[in-house]
């Protein structure tokens, strides 16, 4: 069992807790007084089990609310947190009339008698009296705790959101996949509450222990509970032809649902009978469960398979540990013709080695746990193309044409030869089998296709080398070398073409791909971040493609003036935040020592709550800007957010753990224009252009947006002040304020937040916004509102040098 453990969580448990102890007693009481006041003939007539079954019911409800309320803290289930506020309602209106219901039997039942003539309950007692008291405070404690629950919800729900947005990362359409199965998870729970429900009573009063119709009504809780779970199973797995099996069982439920509906609805004997109304709320309800549940399970069967690469990492999110696990285990690939992938729980698993050659020792490049290396495919004869597709669970590629060129490139000395004249000369590497995807590189690279296949087959081919020469080959983990291409699912994703087995089969393959489409380099707002981290990687994919040239002096200056850059902008940084002394800016590192690998020198440990131990280099303004536009018409800006740090304020000031003193001095705002107020992103990214968090929204008519962008960016302090611009992959930002016609030219200093983190923690590629918040341990709520995004690009740059996690070389 799953306790909760943040104190909200514990807040709402409790809550249900103690409702259900109250409820329990209270009924309980009511029962034991009930059967003591009825006769033992009492039992002959279907209207005694009335009370009996409406207590129990109620009983069942609020025990199974207290699990329910354990099963959503065990897996952040936000649509189940809104149901059982929902529920607990309808819990409050079933004890109302069961109120009503209890009263209404105890003044009828008197005058029943059984076949002989004789009472079915105690005459001398007036058992309503008794238990009105007890049954009055059910619905009053069921109210209470509703009121409760629902404040206590919204911060729940503020939780488990930031716990969602850290685990089920990638694109909206990935994200509405989990909801969706959420959603499944919880239809599934109510819809066995209210089956069983409706057959106990069904069962006990109107069928009322007639064979064989009693017993087959009763085998169906045991059958709806085995379908709930098995089928929980499949679809999370998405095994199809179980699913649909699932699927057939839940029509025959539906169809008995149904059954019952039009009986008890007729002009029958068992349309006649006490708590008819009950019954048909019970099934209808029931039966709509069933329909729905049905229509999510078909709609989850997708082919993408999102819900297996979603609950890969189960645990982390129950755990509510959101970072990447390691992988553990591979296994070996399919021989049978399909393509080449690696089953890996691990979805963003990278290679561990770099290229390295031993020509004495055997190959160890597997994992330890595995007991032999995975099979390359043999080669299979052209045309043989009748295989199913299945696109690689990890996301990763290799551009096809670089791995051809992989012995020439990676390996020197005597091995280069021997590994090219036994795999790769003379078509021998074009003669294997190959899946060819292909992606079209973006417009400022030309937009001409790059032919990619599965790494996982590339390392088996690897592999089968290093075992045939006694050797250790492997695929560099660099992202820079443009071997290992993870496409993450907010990526352009690559297109399978078939199946290559000759160097004429690529070719006509190669023949085949189409041109890009018109939205080929469409992408919105803040899914700049991710495309250029796409083009970043497709870049070094191409590069590696290439024919080298001789000479790469050129371009290893011009790498080297981009490294030099970053490390005085990380050094202009501390000496800003105070935490260098500003003589320091004046001995940056010198052009000729440009080809030295340089780090920023290491400044003295931060006492997070003293002030910081140099004056603020210039006092500068950082002022943090973020731009959101129409998804499918980018020249329509609808948000502007712009957050204000001013350095002066801070004279004094202690930072505080994580640099939070600071980060409570910025001042944010959040402008929207009218003209675009009704458009709401939601097809690359979740639009929430409603949801500021840091103050009140700004209506700026379009005509206005210039004039109030300029104020609120104080370019008329540039002459004043040292105006430092802030961004996330600024660039992008900055061409929208160009293209709505605010010149950022004022600014004295520019820092993109994506770069600094990337190198203040030594990665290989950027992150976007959520990422490096969660890496910061902060929560940002609803990101893609250009307010909020504003605001904590400027929290990531304070936390960034702040925080107990920042890294100091660079």
């Amino acid at each position: 069992m799953y306790w909760p453990t943040s104190q909200n969580e514990k807040w709402f448990c409790g809550t249900l807790f103690v409702q259900g102890l109250l409820v329990l007693v209270l009924n309980i009481y009511n029962l034991v007084q009930w059967q003591s006041w009825t006769n033992p003939n009492a039992t002959q007539v279907a209207i005694s089990y009335q009370v009996p079954i409406n207590i129990a019911l109620i009983m069942f409800a609020v025990v199974y609310e207290i699990f329910l309320g354990l099963d959503m803290v065990h897996h952040k289930n936000i649509i189940l947190l809104l149901a059982l506020c929902i529920s607990n309602g309808c819990v409050l209106a079933y004890s109302v009339m069961q109120y009503m219901s209890i009263h209404q039997t105890t003044l009828t039942i008197g005058d029943d008698r059984d076949y002989l003539g004789r009472p079915l309950v105690d005459l001398s007692r007036d058992l309503w009296k008794e238990i009105q008291p007890a049954e009055l405070l059910v619905p009053i404690t069921v109210s209470i705790a509703t009121l409760f629950m629902w404040p206590i919800a919204y911060w729940v729900h503020r939780e488990f959101s930031w716990a969602i947005y850290q685990y089920v990362q990638g694109s909206p359409t990935s994200r509405k996949q989990y909801r969706g199965y959420e959603a499944y998870l919880v239809l599934i729970k109510f819809d066995f509450f209210f089956l069983v429900g409706f057959i106990i009573l069904y069962d006990l009063v109107d069928v009322h222990f007639e064979e064989p119709e009693y017993s087959l009504t009763l085998a169906l809780i045991p059958a709806a509970l085995l379908v709930m779970t098995v089928g929980t199973y499949f679809v999370r797995r998405e095994h199809r032809i179980p699913t649909v099996i699932i699927a057939v069982c839940r029509l025959g439920i539906a169809a008995y649902l149904l059954s019952r509906i039009i009986v008890l609805c007729g002009n029958t004997p068992r349309g006649n009978t006490p708590g008819r109304d009950m019954m048909l709320l019970f099934a209808s309800v029931a039966l709509a469960l069933s329909c729905l549940i049905i229509y999510l399970t078909l709609t989850l069967m997708g082919p993408e398979e999102r819900l297996r690469l979603l609950f890969a990492r189960d645990e982390d999110l129950l755990k509510m540990d959101t970072g990447r696990r390691q992988a553990t285990e591979s296994r070996p690939v399919d021989d049978t013709g399909g393509p080449q992938t690696e089953h890996t729980e691990n979805l963003g698993n990278k290679p561990s080695a770099t290229t390295t050659q031993n020509t004495t020792q055997p190959t160890q490049i597997a994992s330890p746990e595995l007991p032999s290396p995975p099979k390359l495919p043999a080669p299979v004869p052209a045309g043989d193309s009748q295989y199913e597709h299945v696109f690689p669970l990890n996301g990763q590629f290799s551009p096809l044409l670089a791995i051809a060129k992989y012995p020439y490139r990676h390996i020197k000395g005597s091995l280069s030869q021997e590994v090219s004249s036994r795999f790769f000369d003379a078509g021998k590497f074009w003669n294997r089998s190959w899946d060819v995807y292909f992606v079209h590189a973006p417009a400022s690279l030309g937009s001409k296709p790059v032919l990619l296949t599965p790494t996982d087959g590339v390392s088996s081919f690897l592999e089968e080398i290093n075992r045939a020469l006694k050797c250790e080959l492997s695929l560099p983990a660099d992202m820079s070398a443009g071997l290992v291409l993870s496409f993450k699912d907010g990526y352009p994703q690559p297109v399978y073409l078939g199946r290559s087995t000759t160097r004429e089969t690529k070719d006509q393959l190669e023949l085949q791909i189409p041109p890009p489409s018109s939205e080929h380099n469409s992408s919105s707002g803040d899914m700049d971040e991710e495309y250029a981290a796409f083009e970043t990687m497709v870049e070094a994919a191409i590069e590696a493609t290439r024919n080298k040239k001789k000479s790469s002096k050129q371009k290893l200056l011009m790498r080297a003036m981009k490294e030099l850059d970053m490390q005085q902008m990380v050094r202009r940084m501390q000496c800003y935040f105070g935490l260098r002394s500003m003589d320091d800016i004046e001995g940056t590192a010198d052009m000729g020592d440009w080809d030295t690998p340089g780090t920023v020198p290491t400044v003295q440990p931060l006492d997070a709550t003293k002030a910081v131990p140099y004056p603020f280099w210039r006092e500068p303004v950082f002022i943090s800007i973020d731009v959101e536009s129409n998804e499918r018409c980018h020249s329509q800006v609808t948000e502007v957010g712009v957050s204000v740090l001013d350095m002066r304020s801070l004279v004094g000031v202690p930072p505080g753990v994580n640099g939070d003193q600071w980060r409570s001095r910025i001042q944010s705002r959040h402008l929207r224009v009218r003209e675009y107020g009704h458009i709401v992103n939601h097809e690359f990214v979740s639009g929430c252009p409603g949801m500021f968090q840091f103050g009140e929204s700004e209506w700026v008519l379009q005509r206005d947006l210039v004039d109030v962008v300029r104020s609120s960016l104080r370019l008329g302090d540039a002459l004043d002040r040292r105006l430092v611009l802030v961004g996330h992959n600024l660039s992008a930002d900055v061409k929208y304020l160009k293209q709505v016609g605010v010149d950022v030219g004022g600014f004295r200093d520019q820092i993109d937040t994506a770069q600094m983190f990337r190198k203040l923690r030594k990665e290989e590629s950027v992150r976007s916004l959520g990422g490096v918040l969660a890496k910061l341990d902060i929560k940002g709520w609803y990101l893609h509102n250009a307010g909020n995004d504003a605001r904590y690009t400027m929290e990531v740059l304070v936390a960034s040098f702040m925080g107990a996690n920042e890294e100091d070389s660079a």
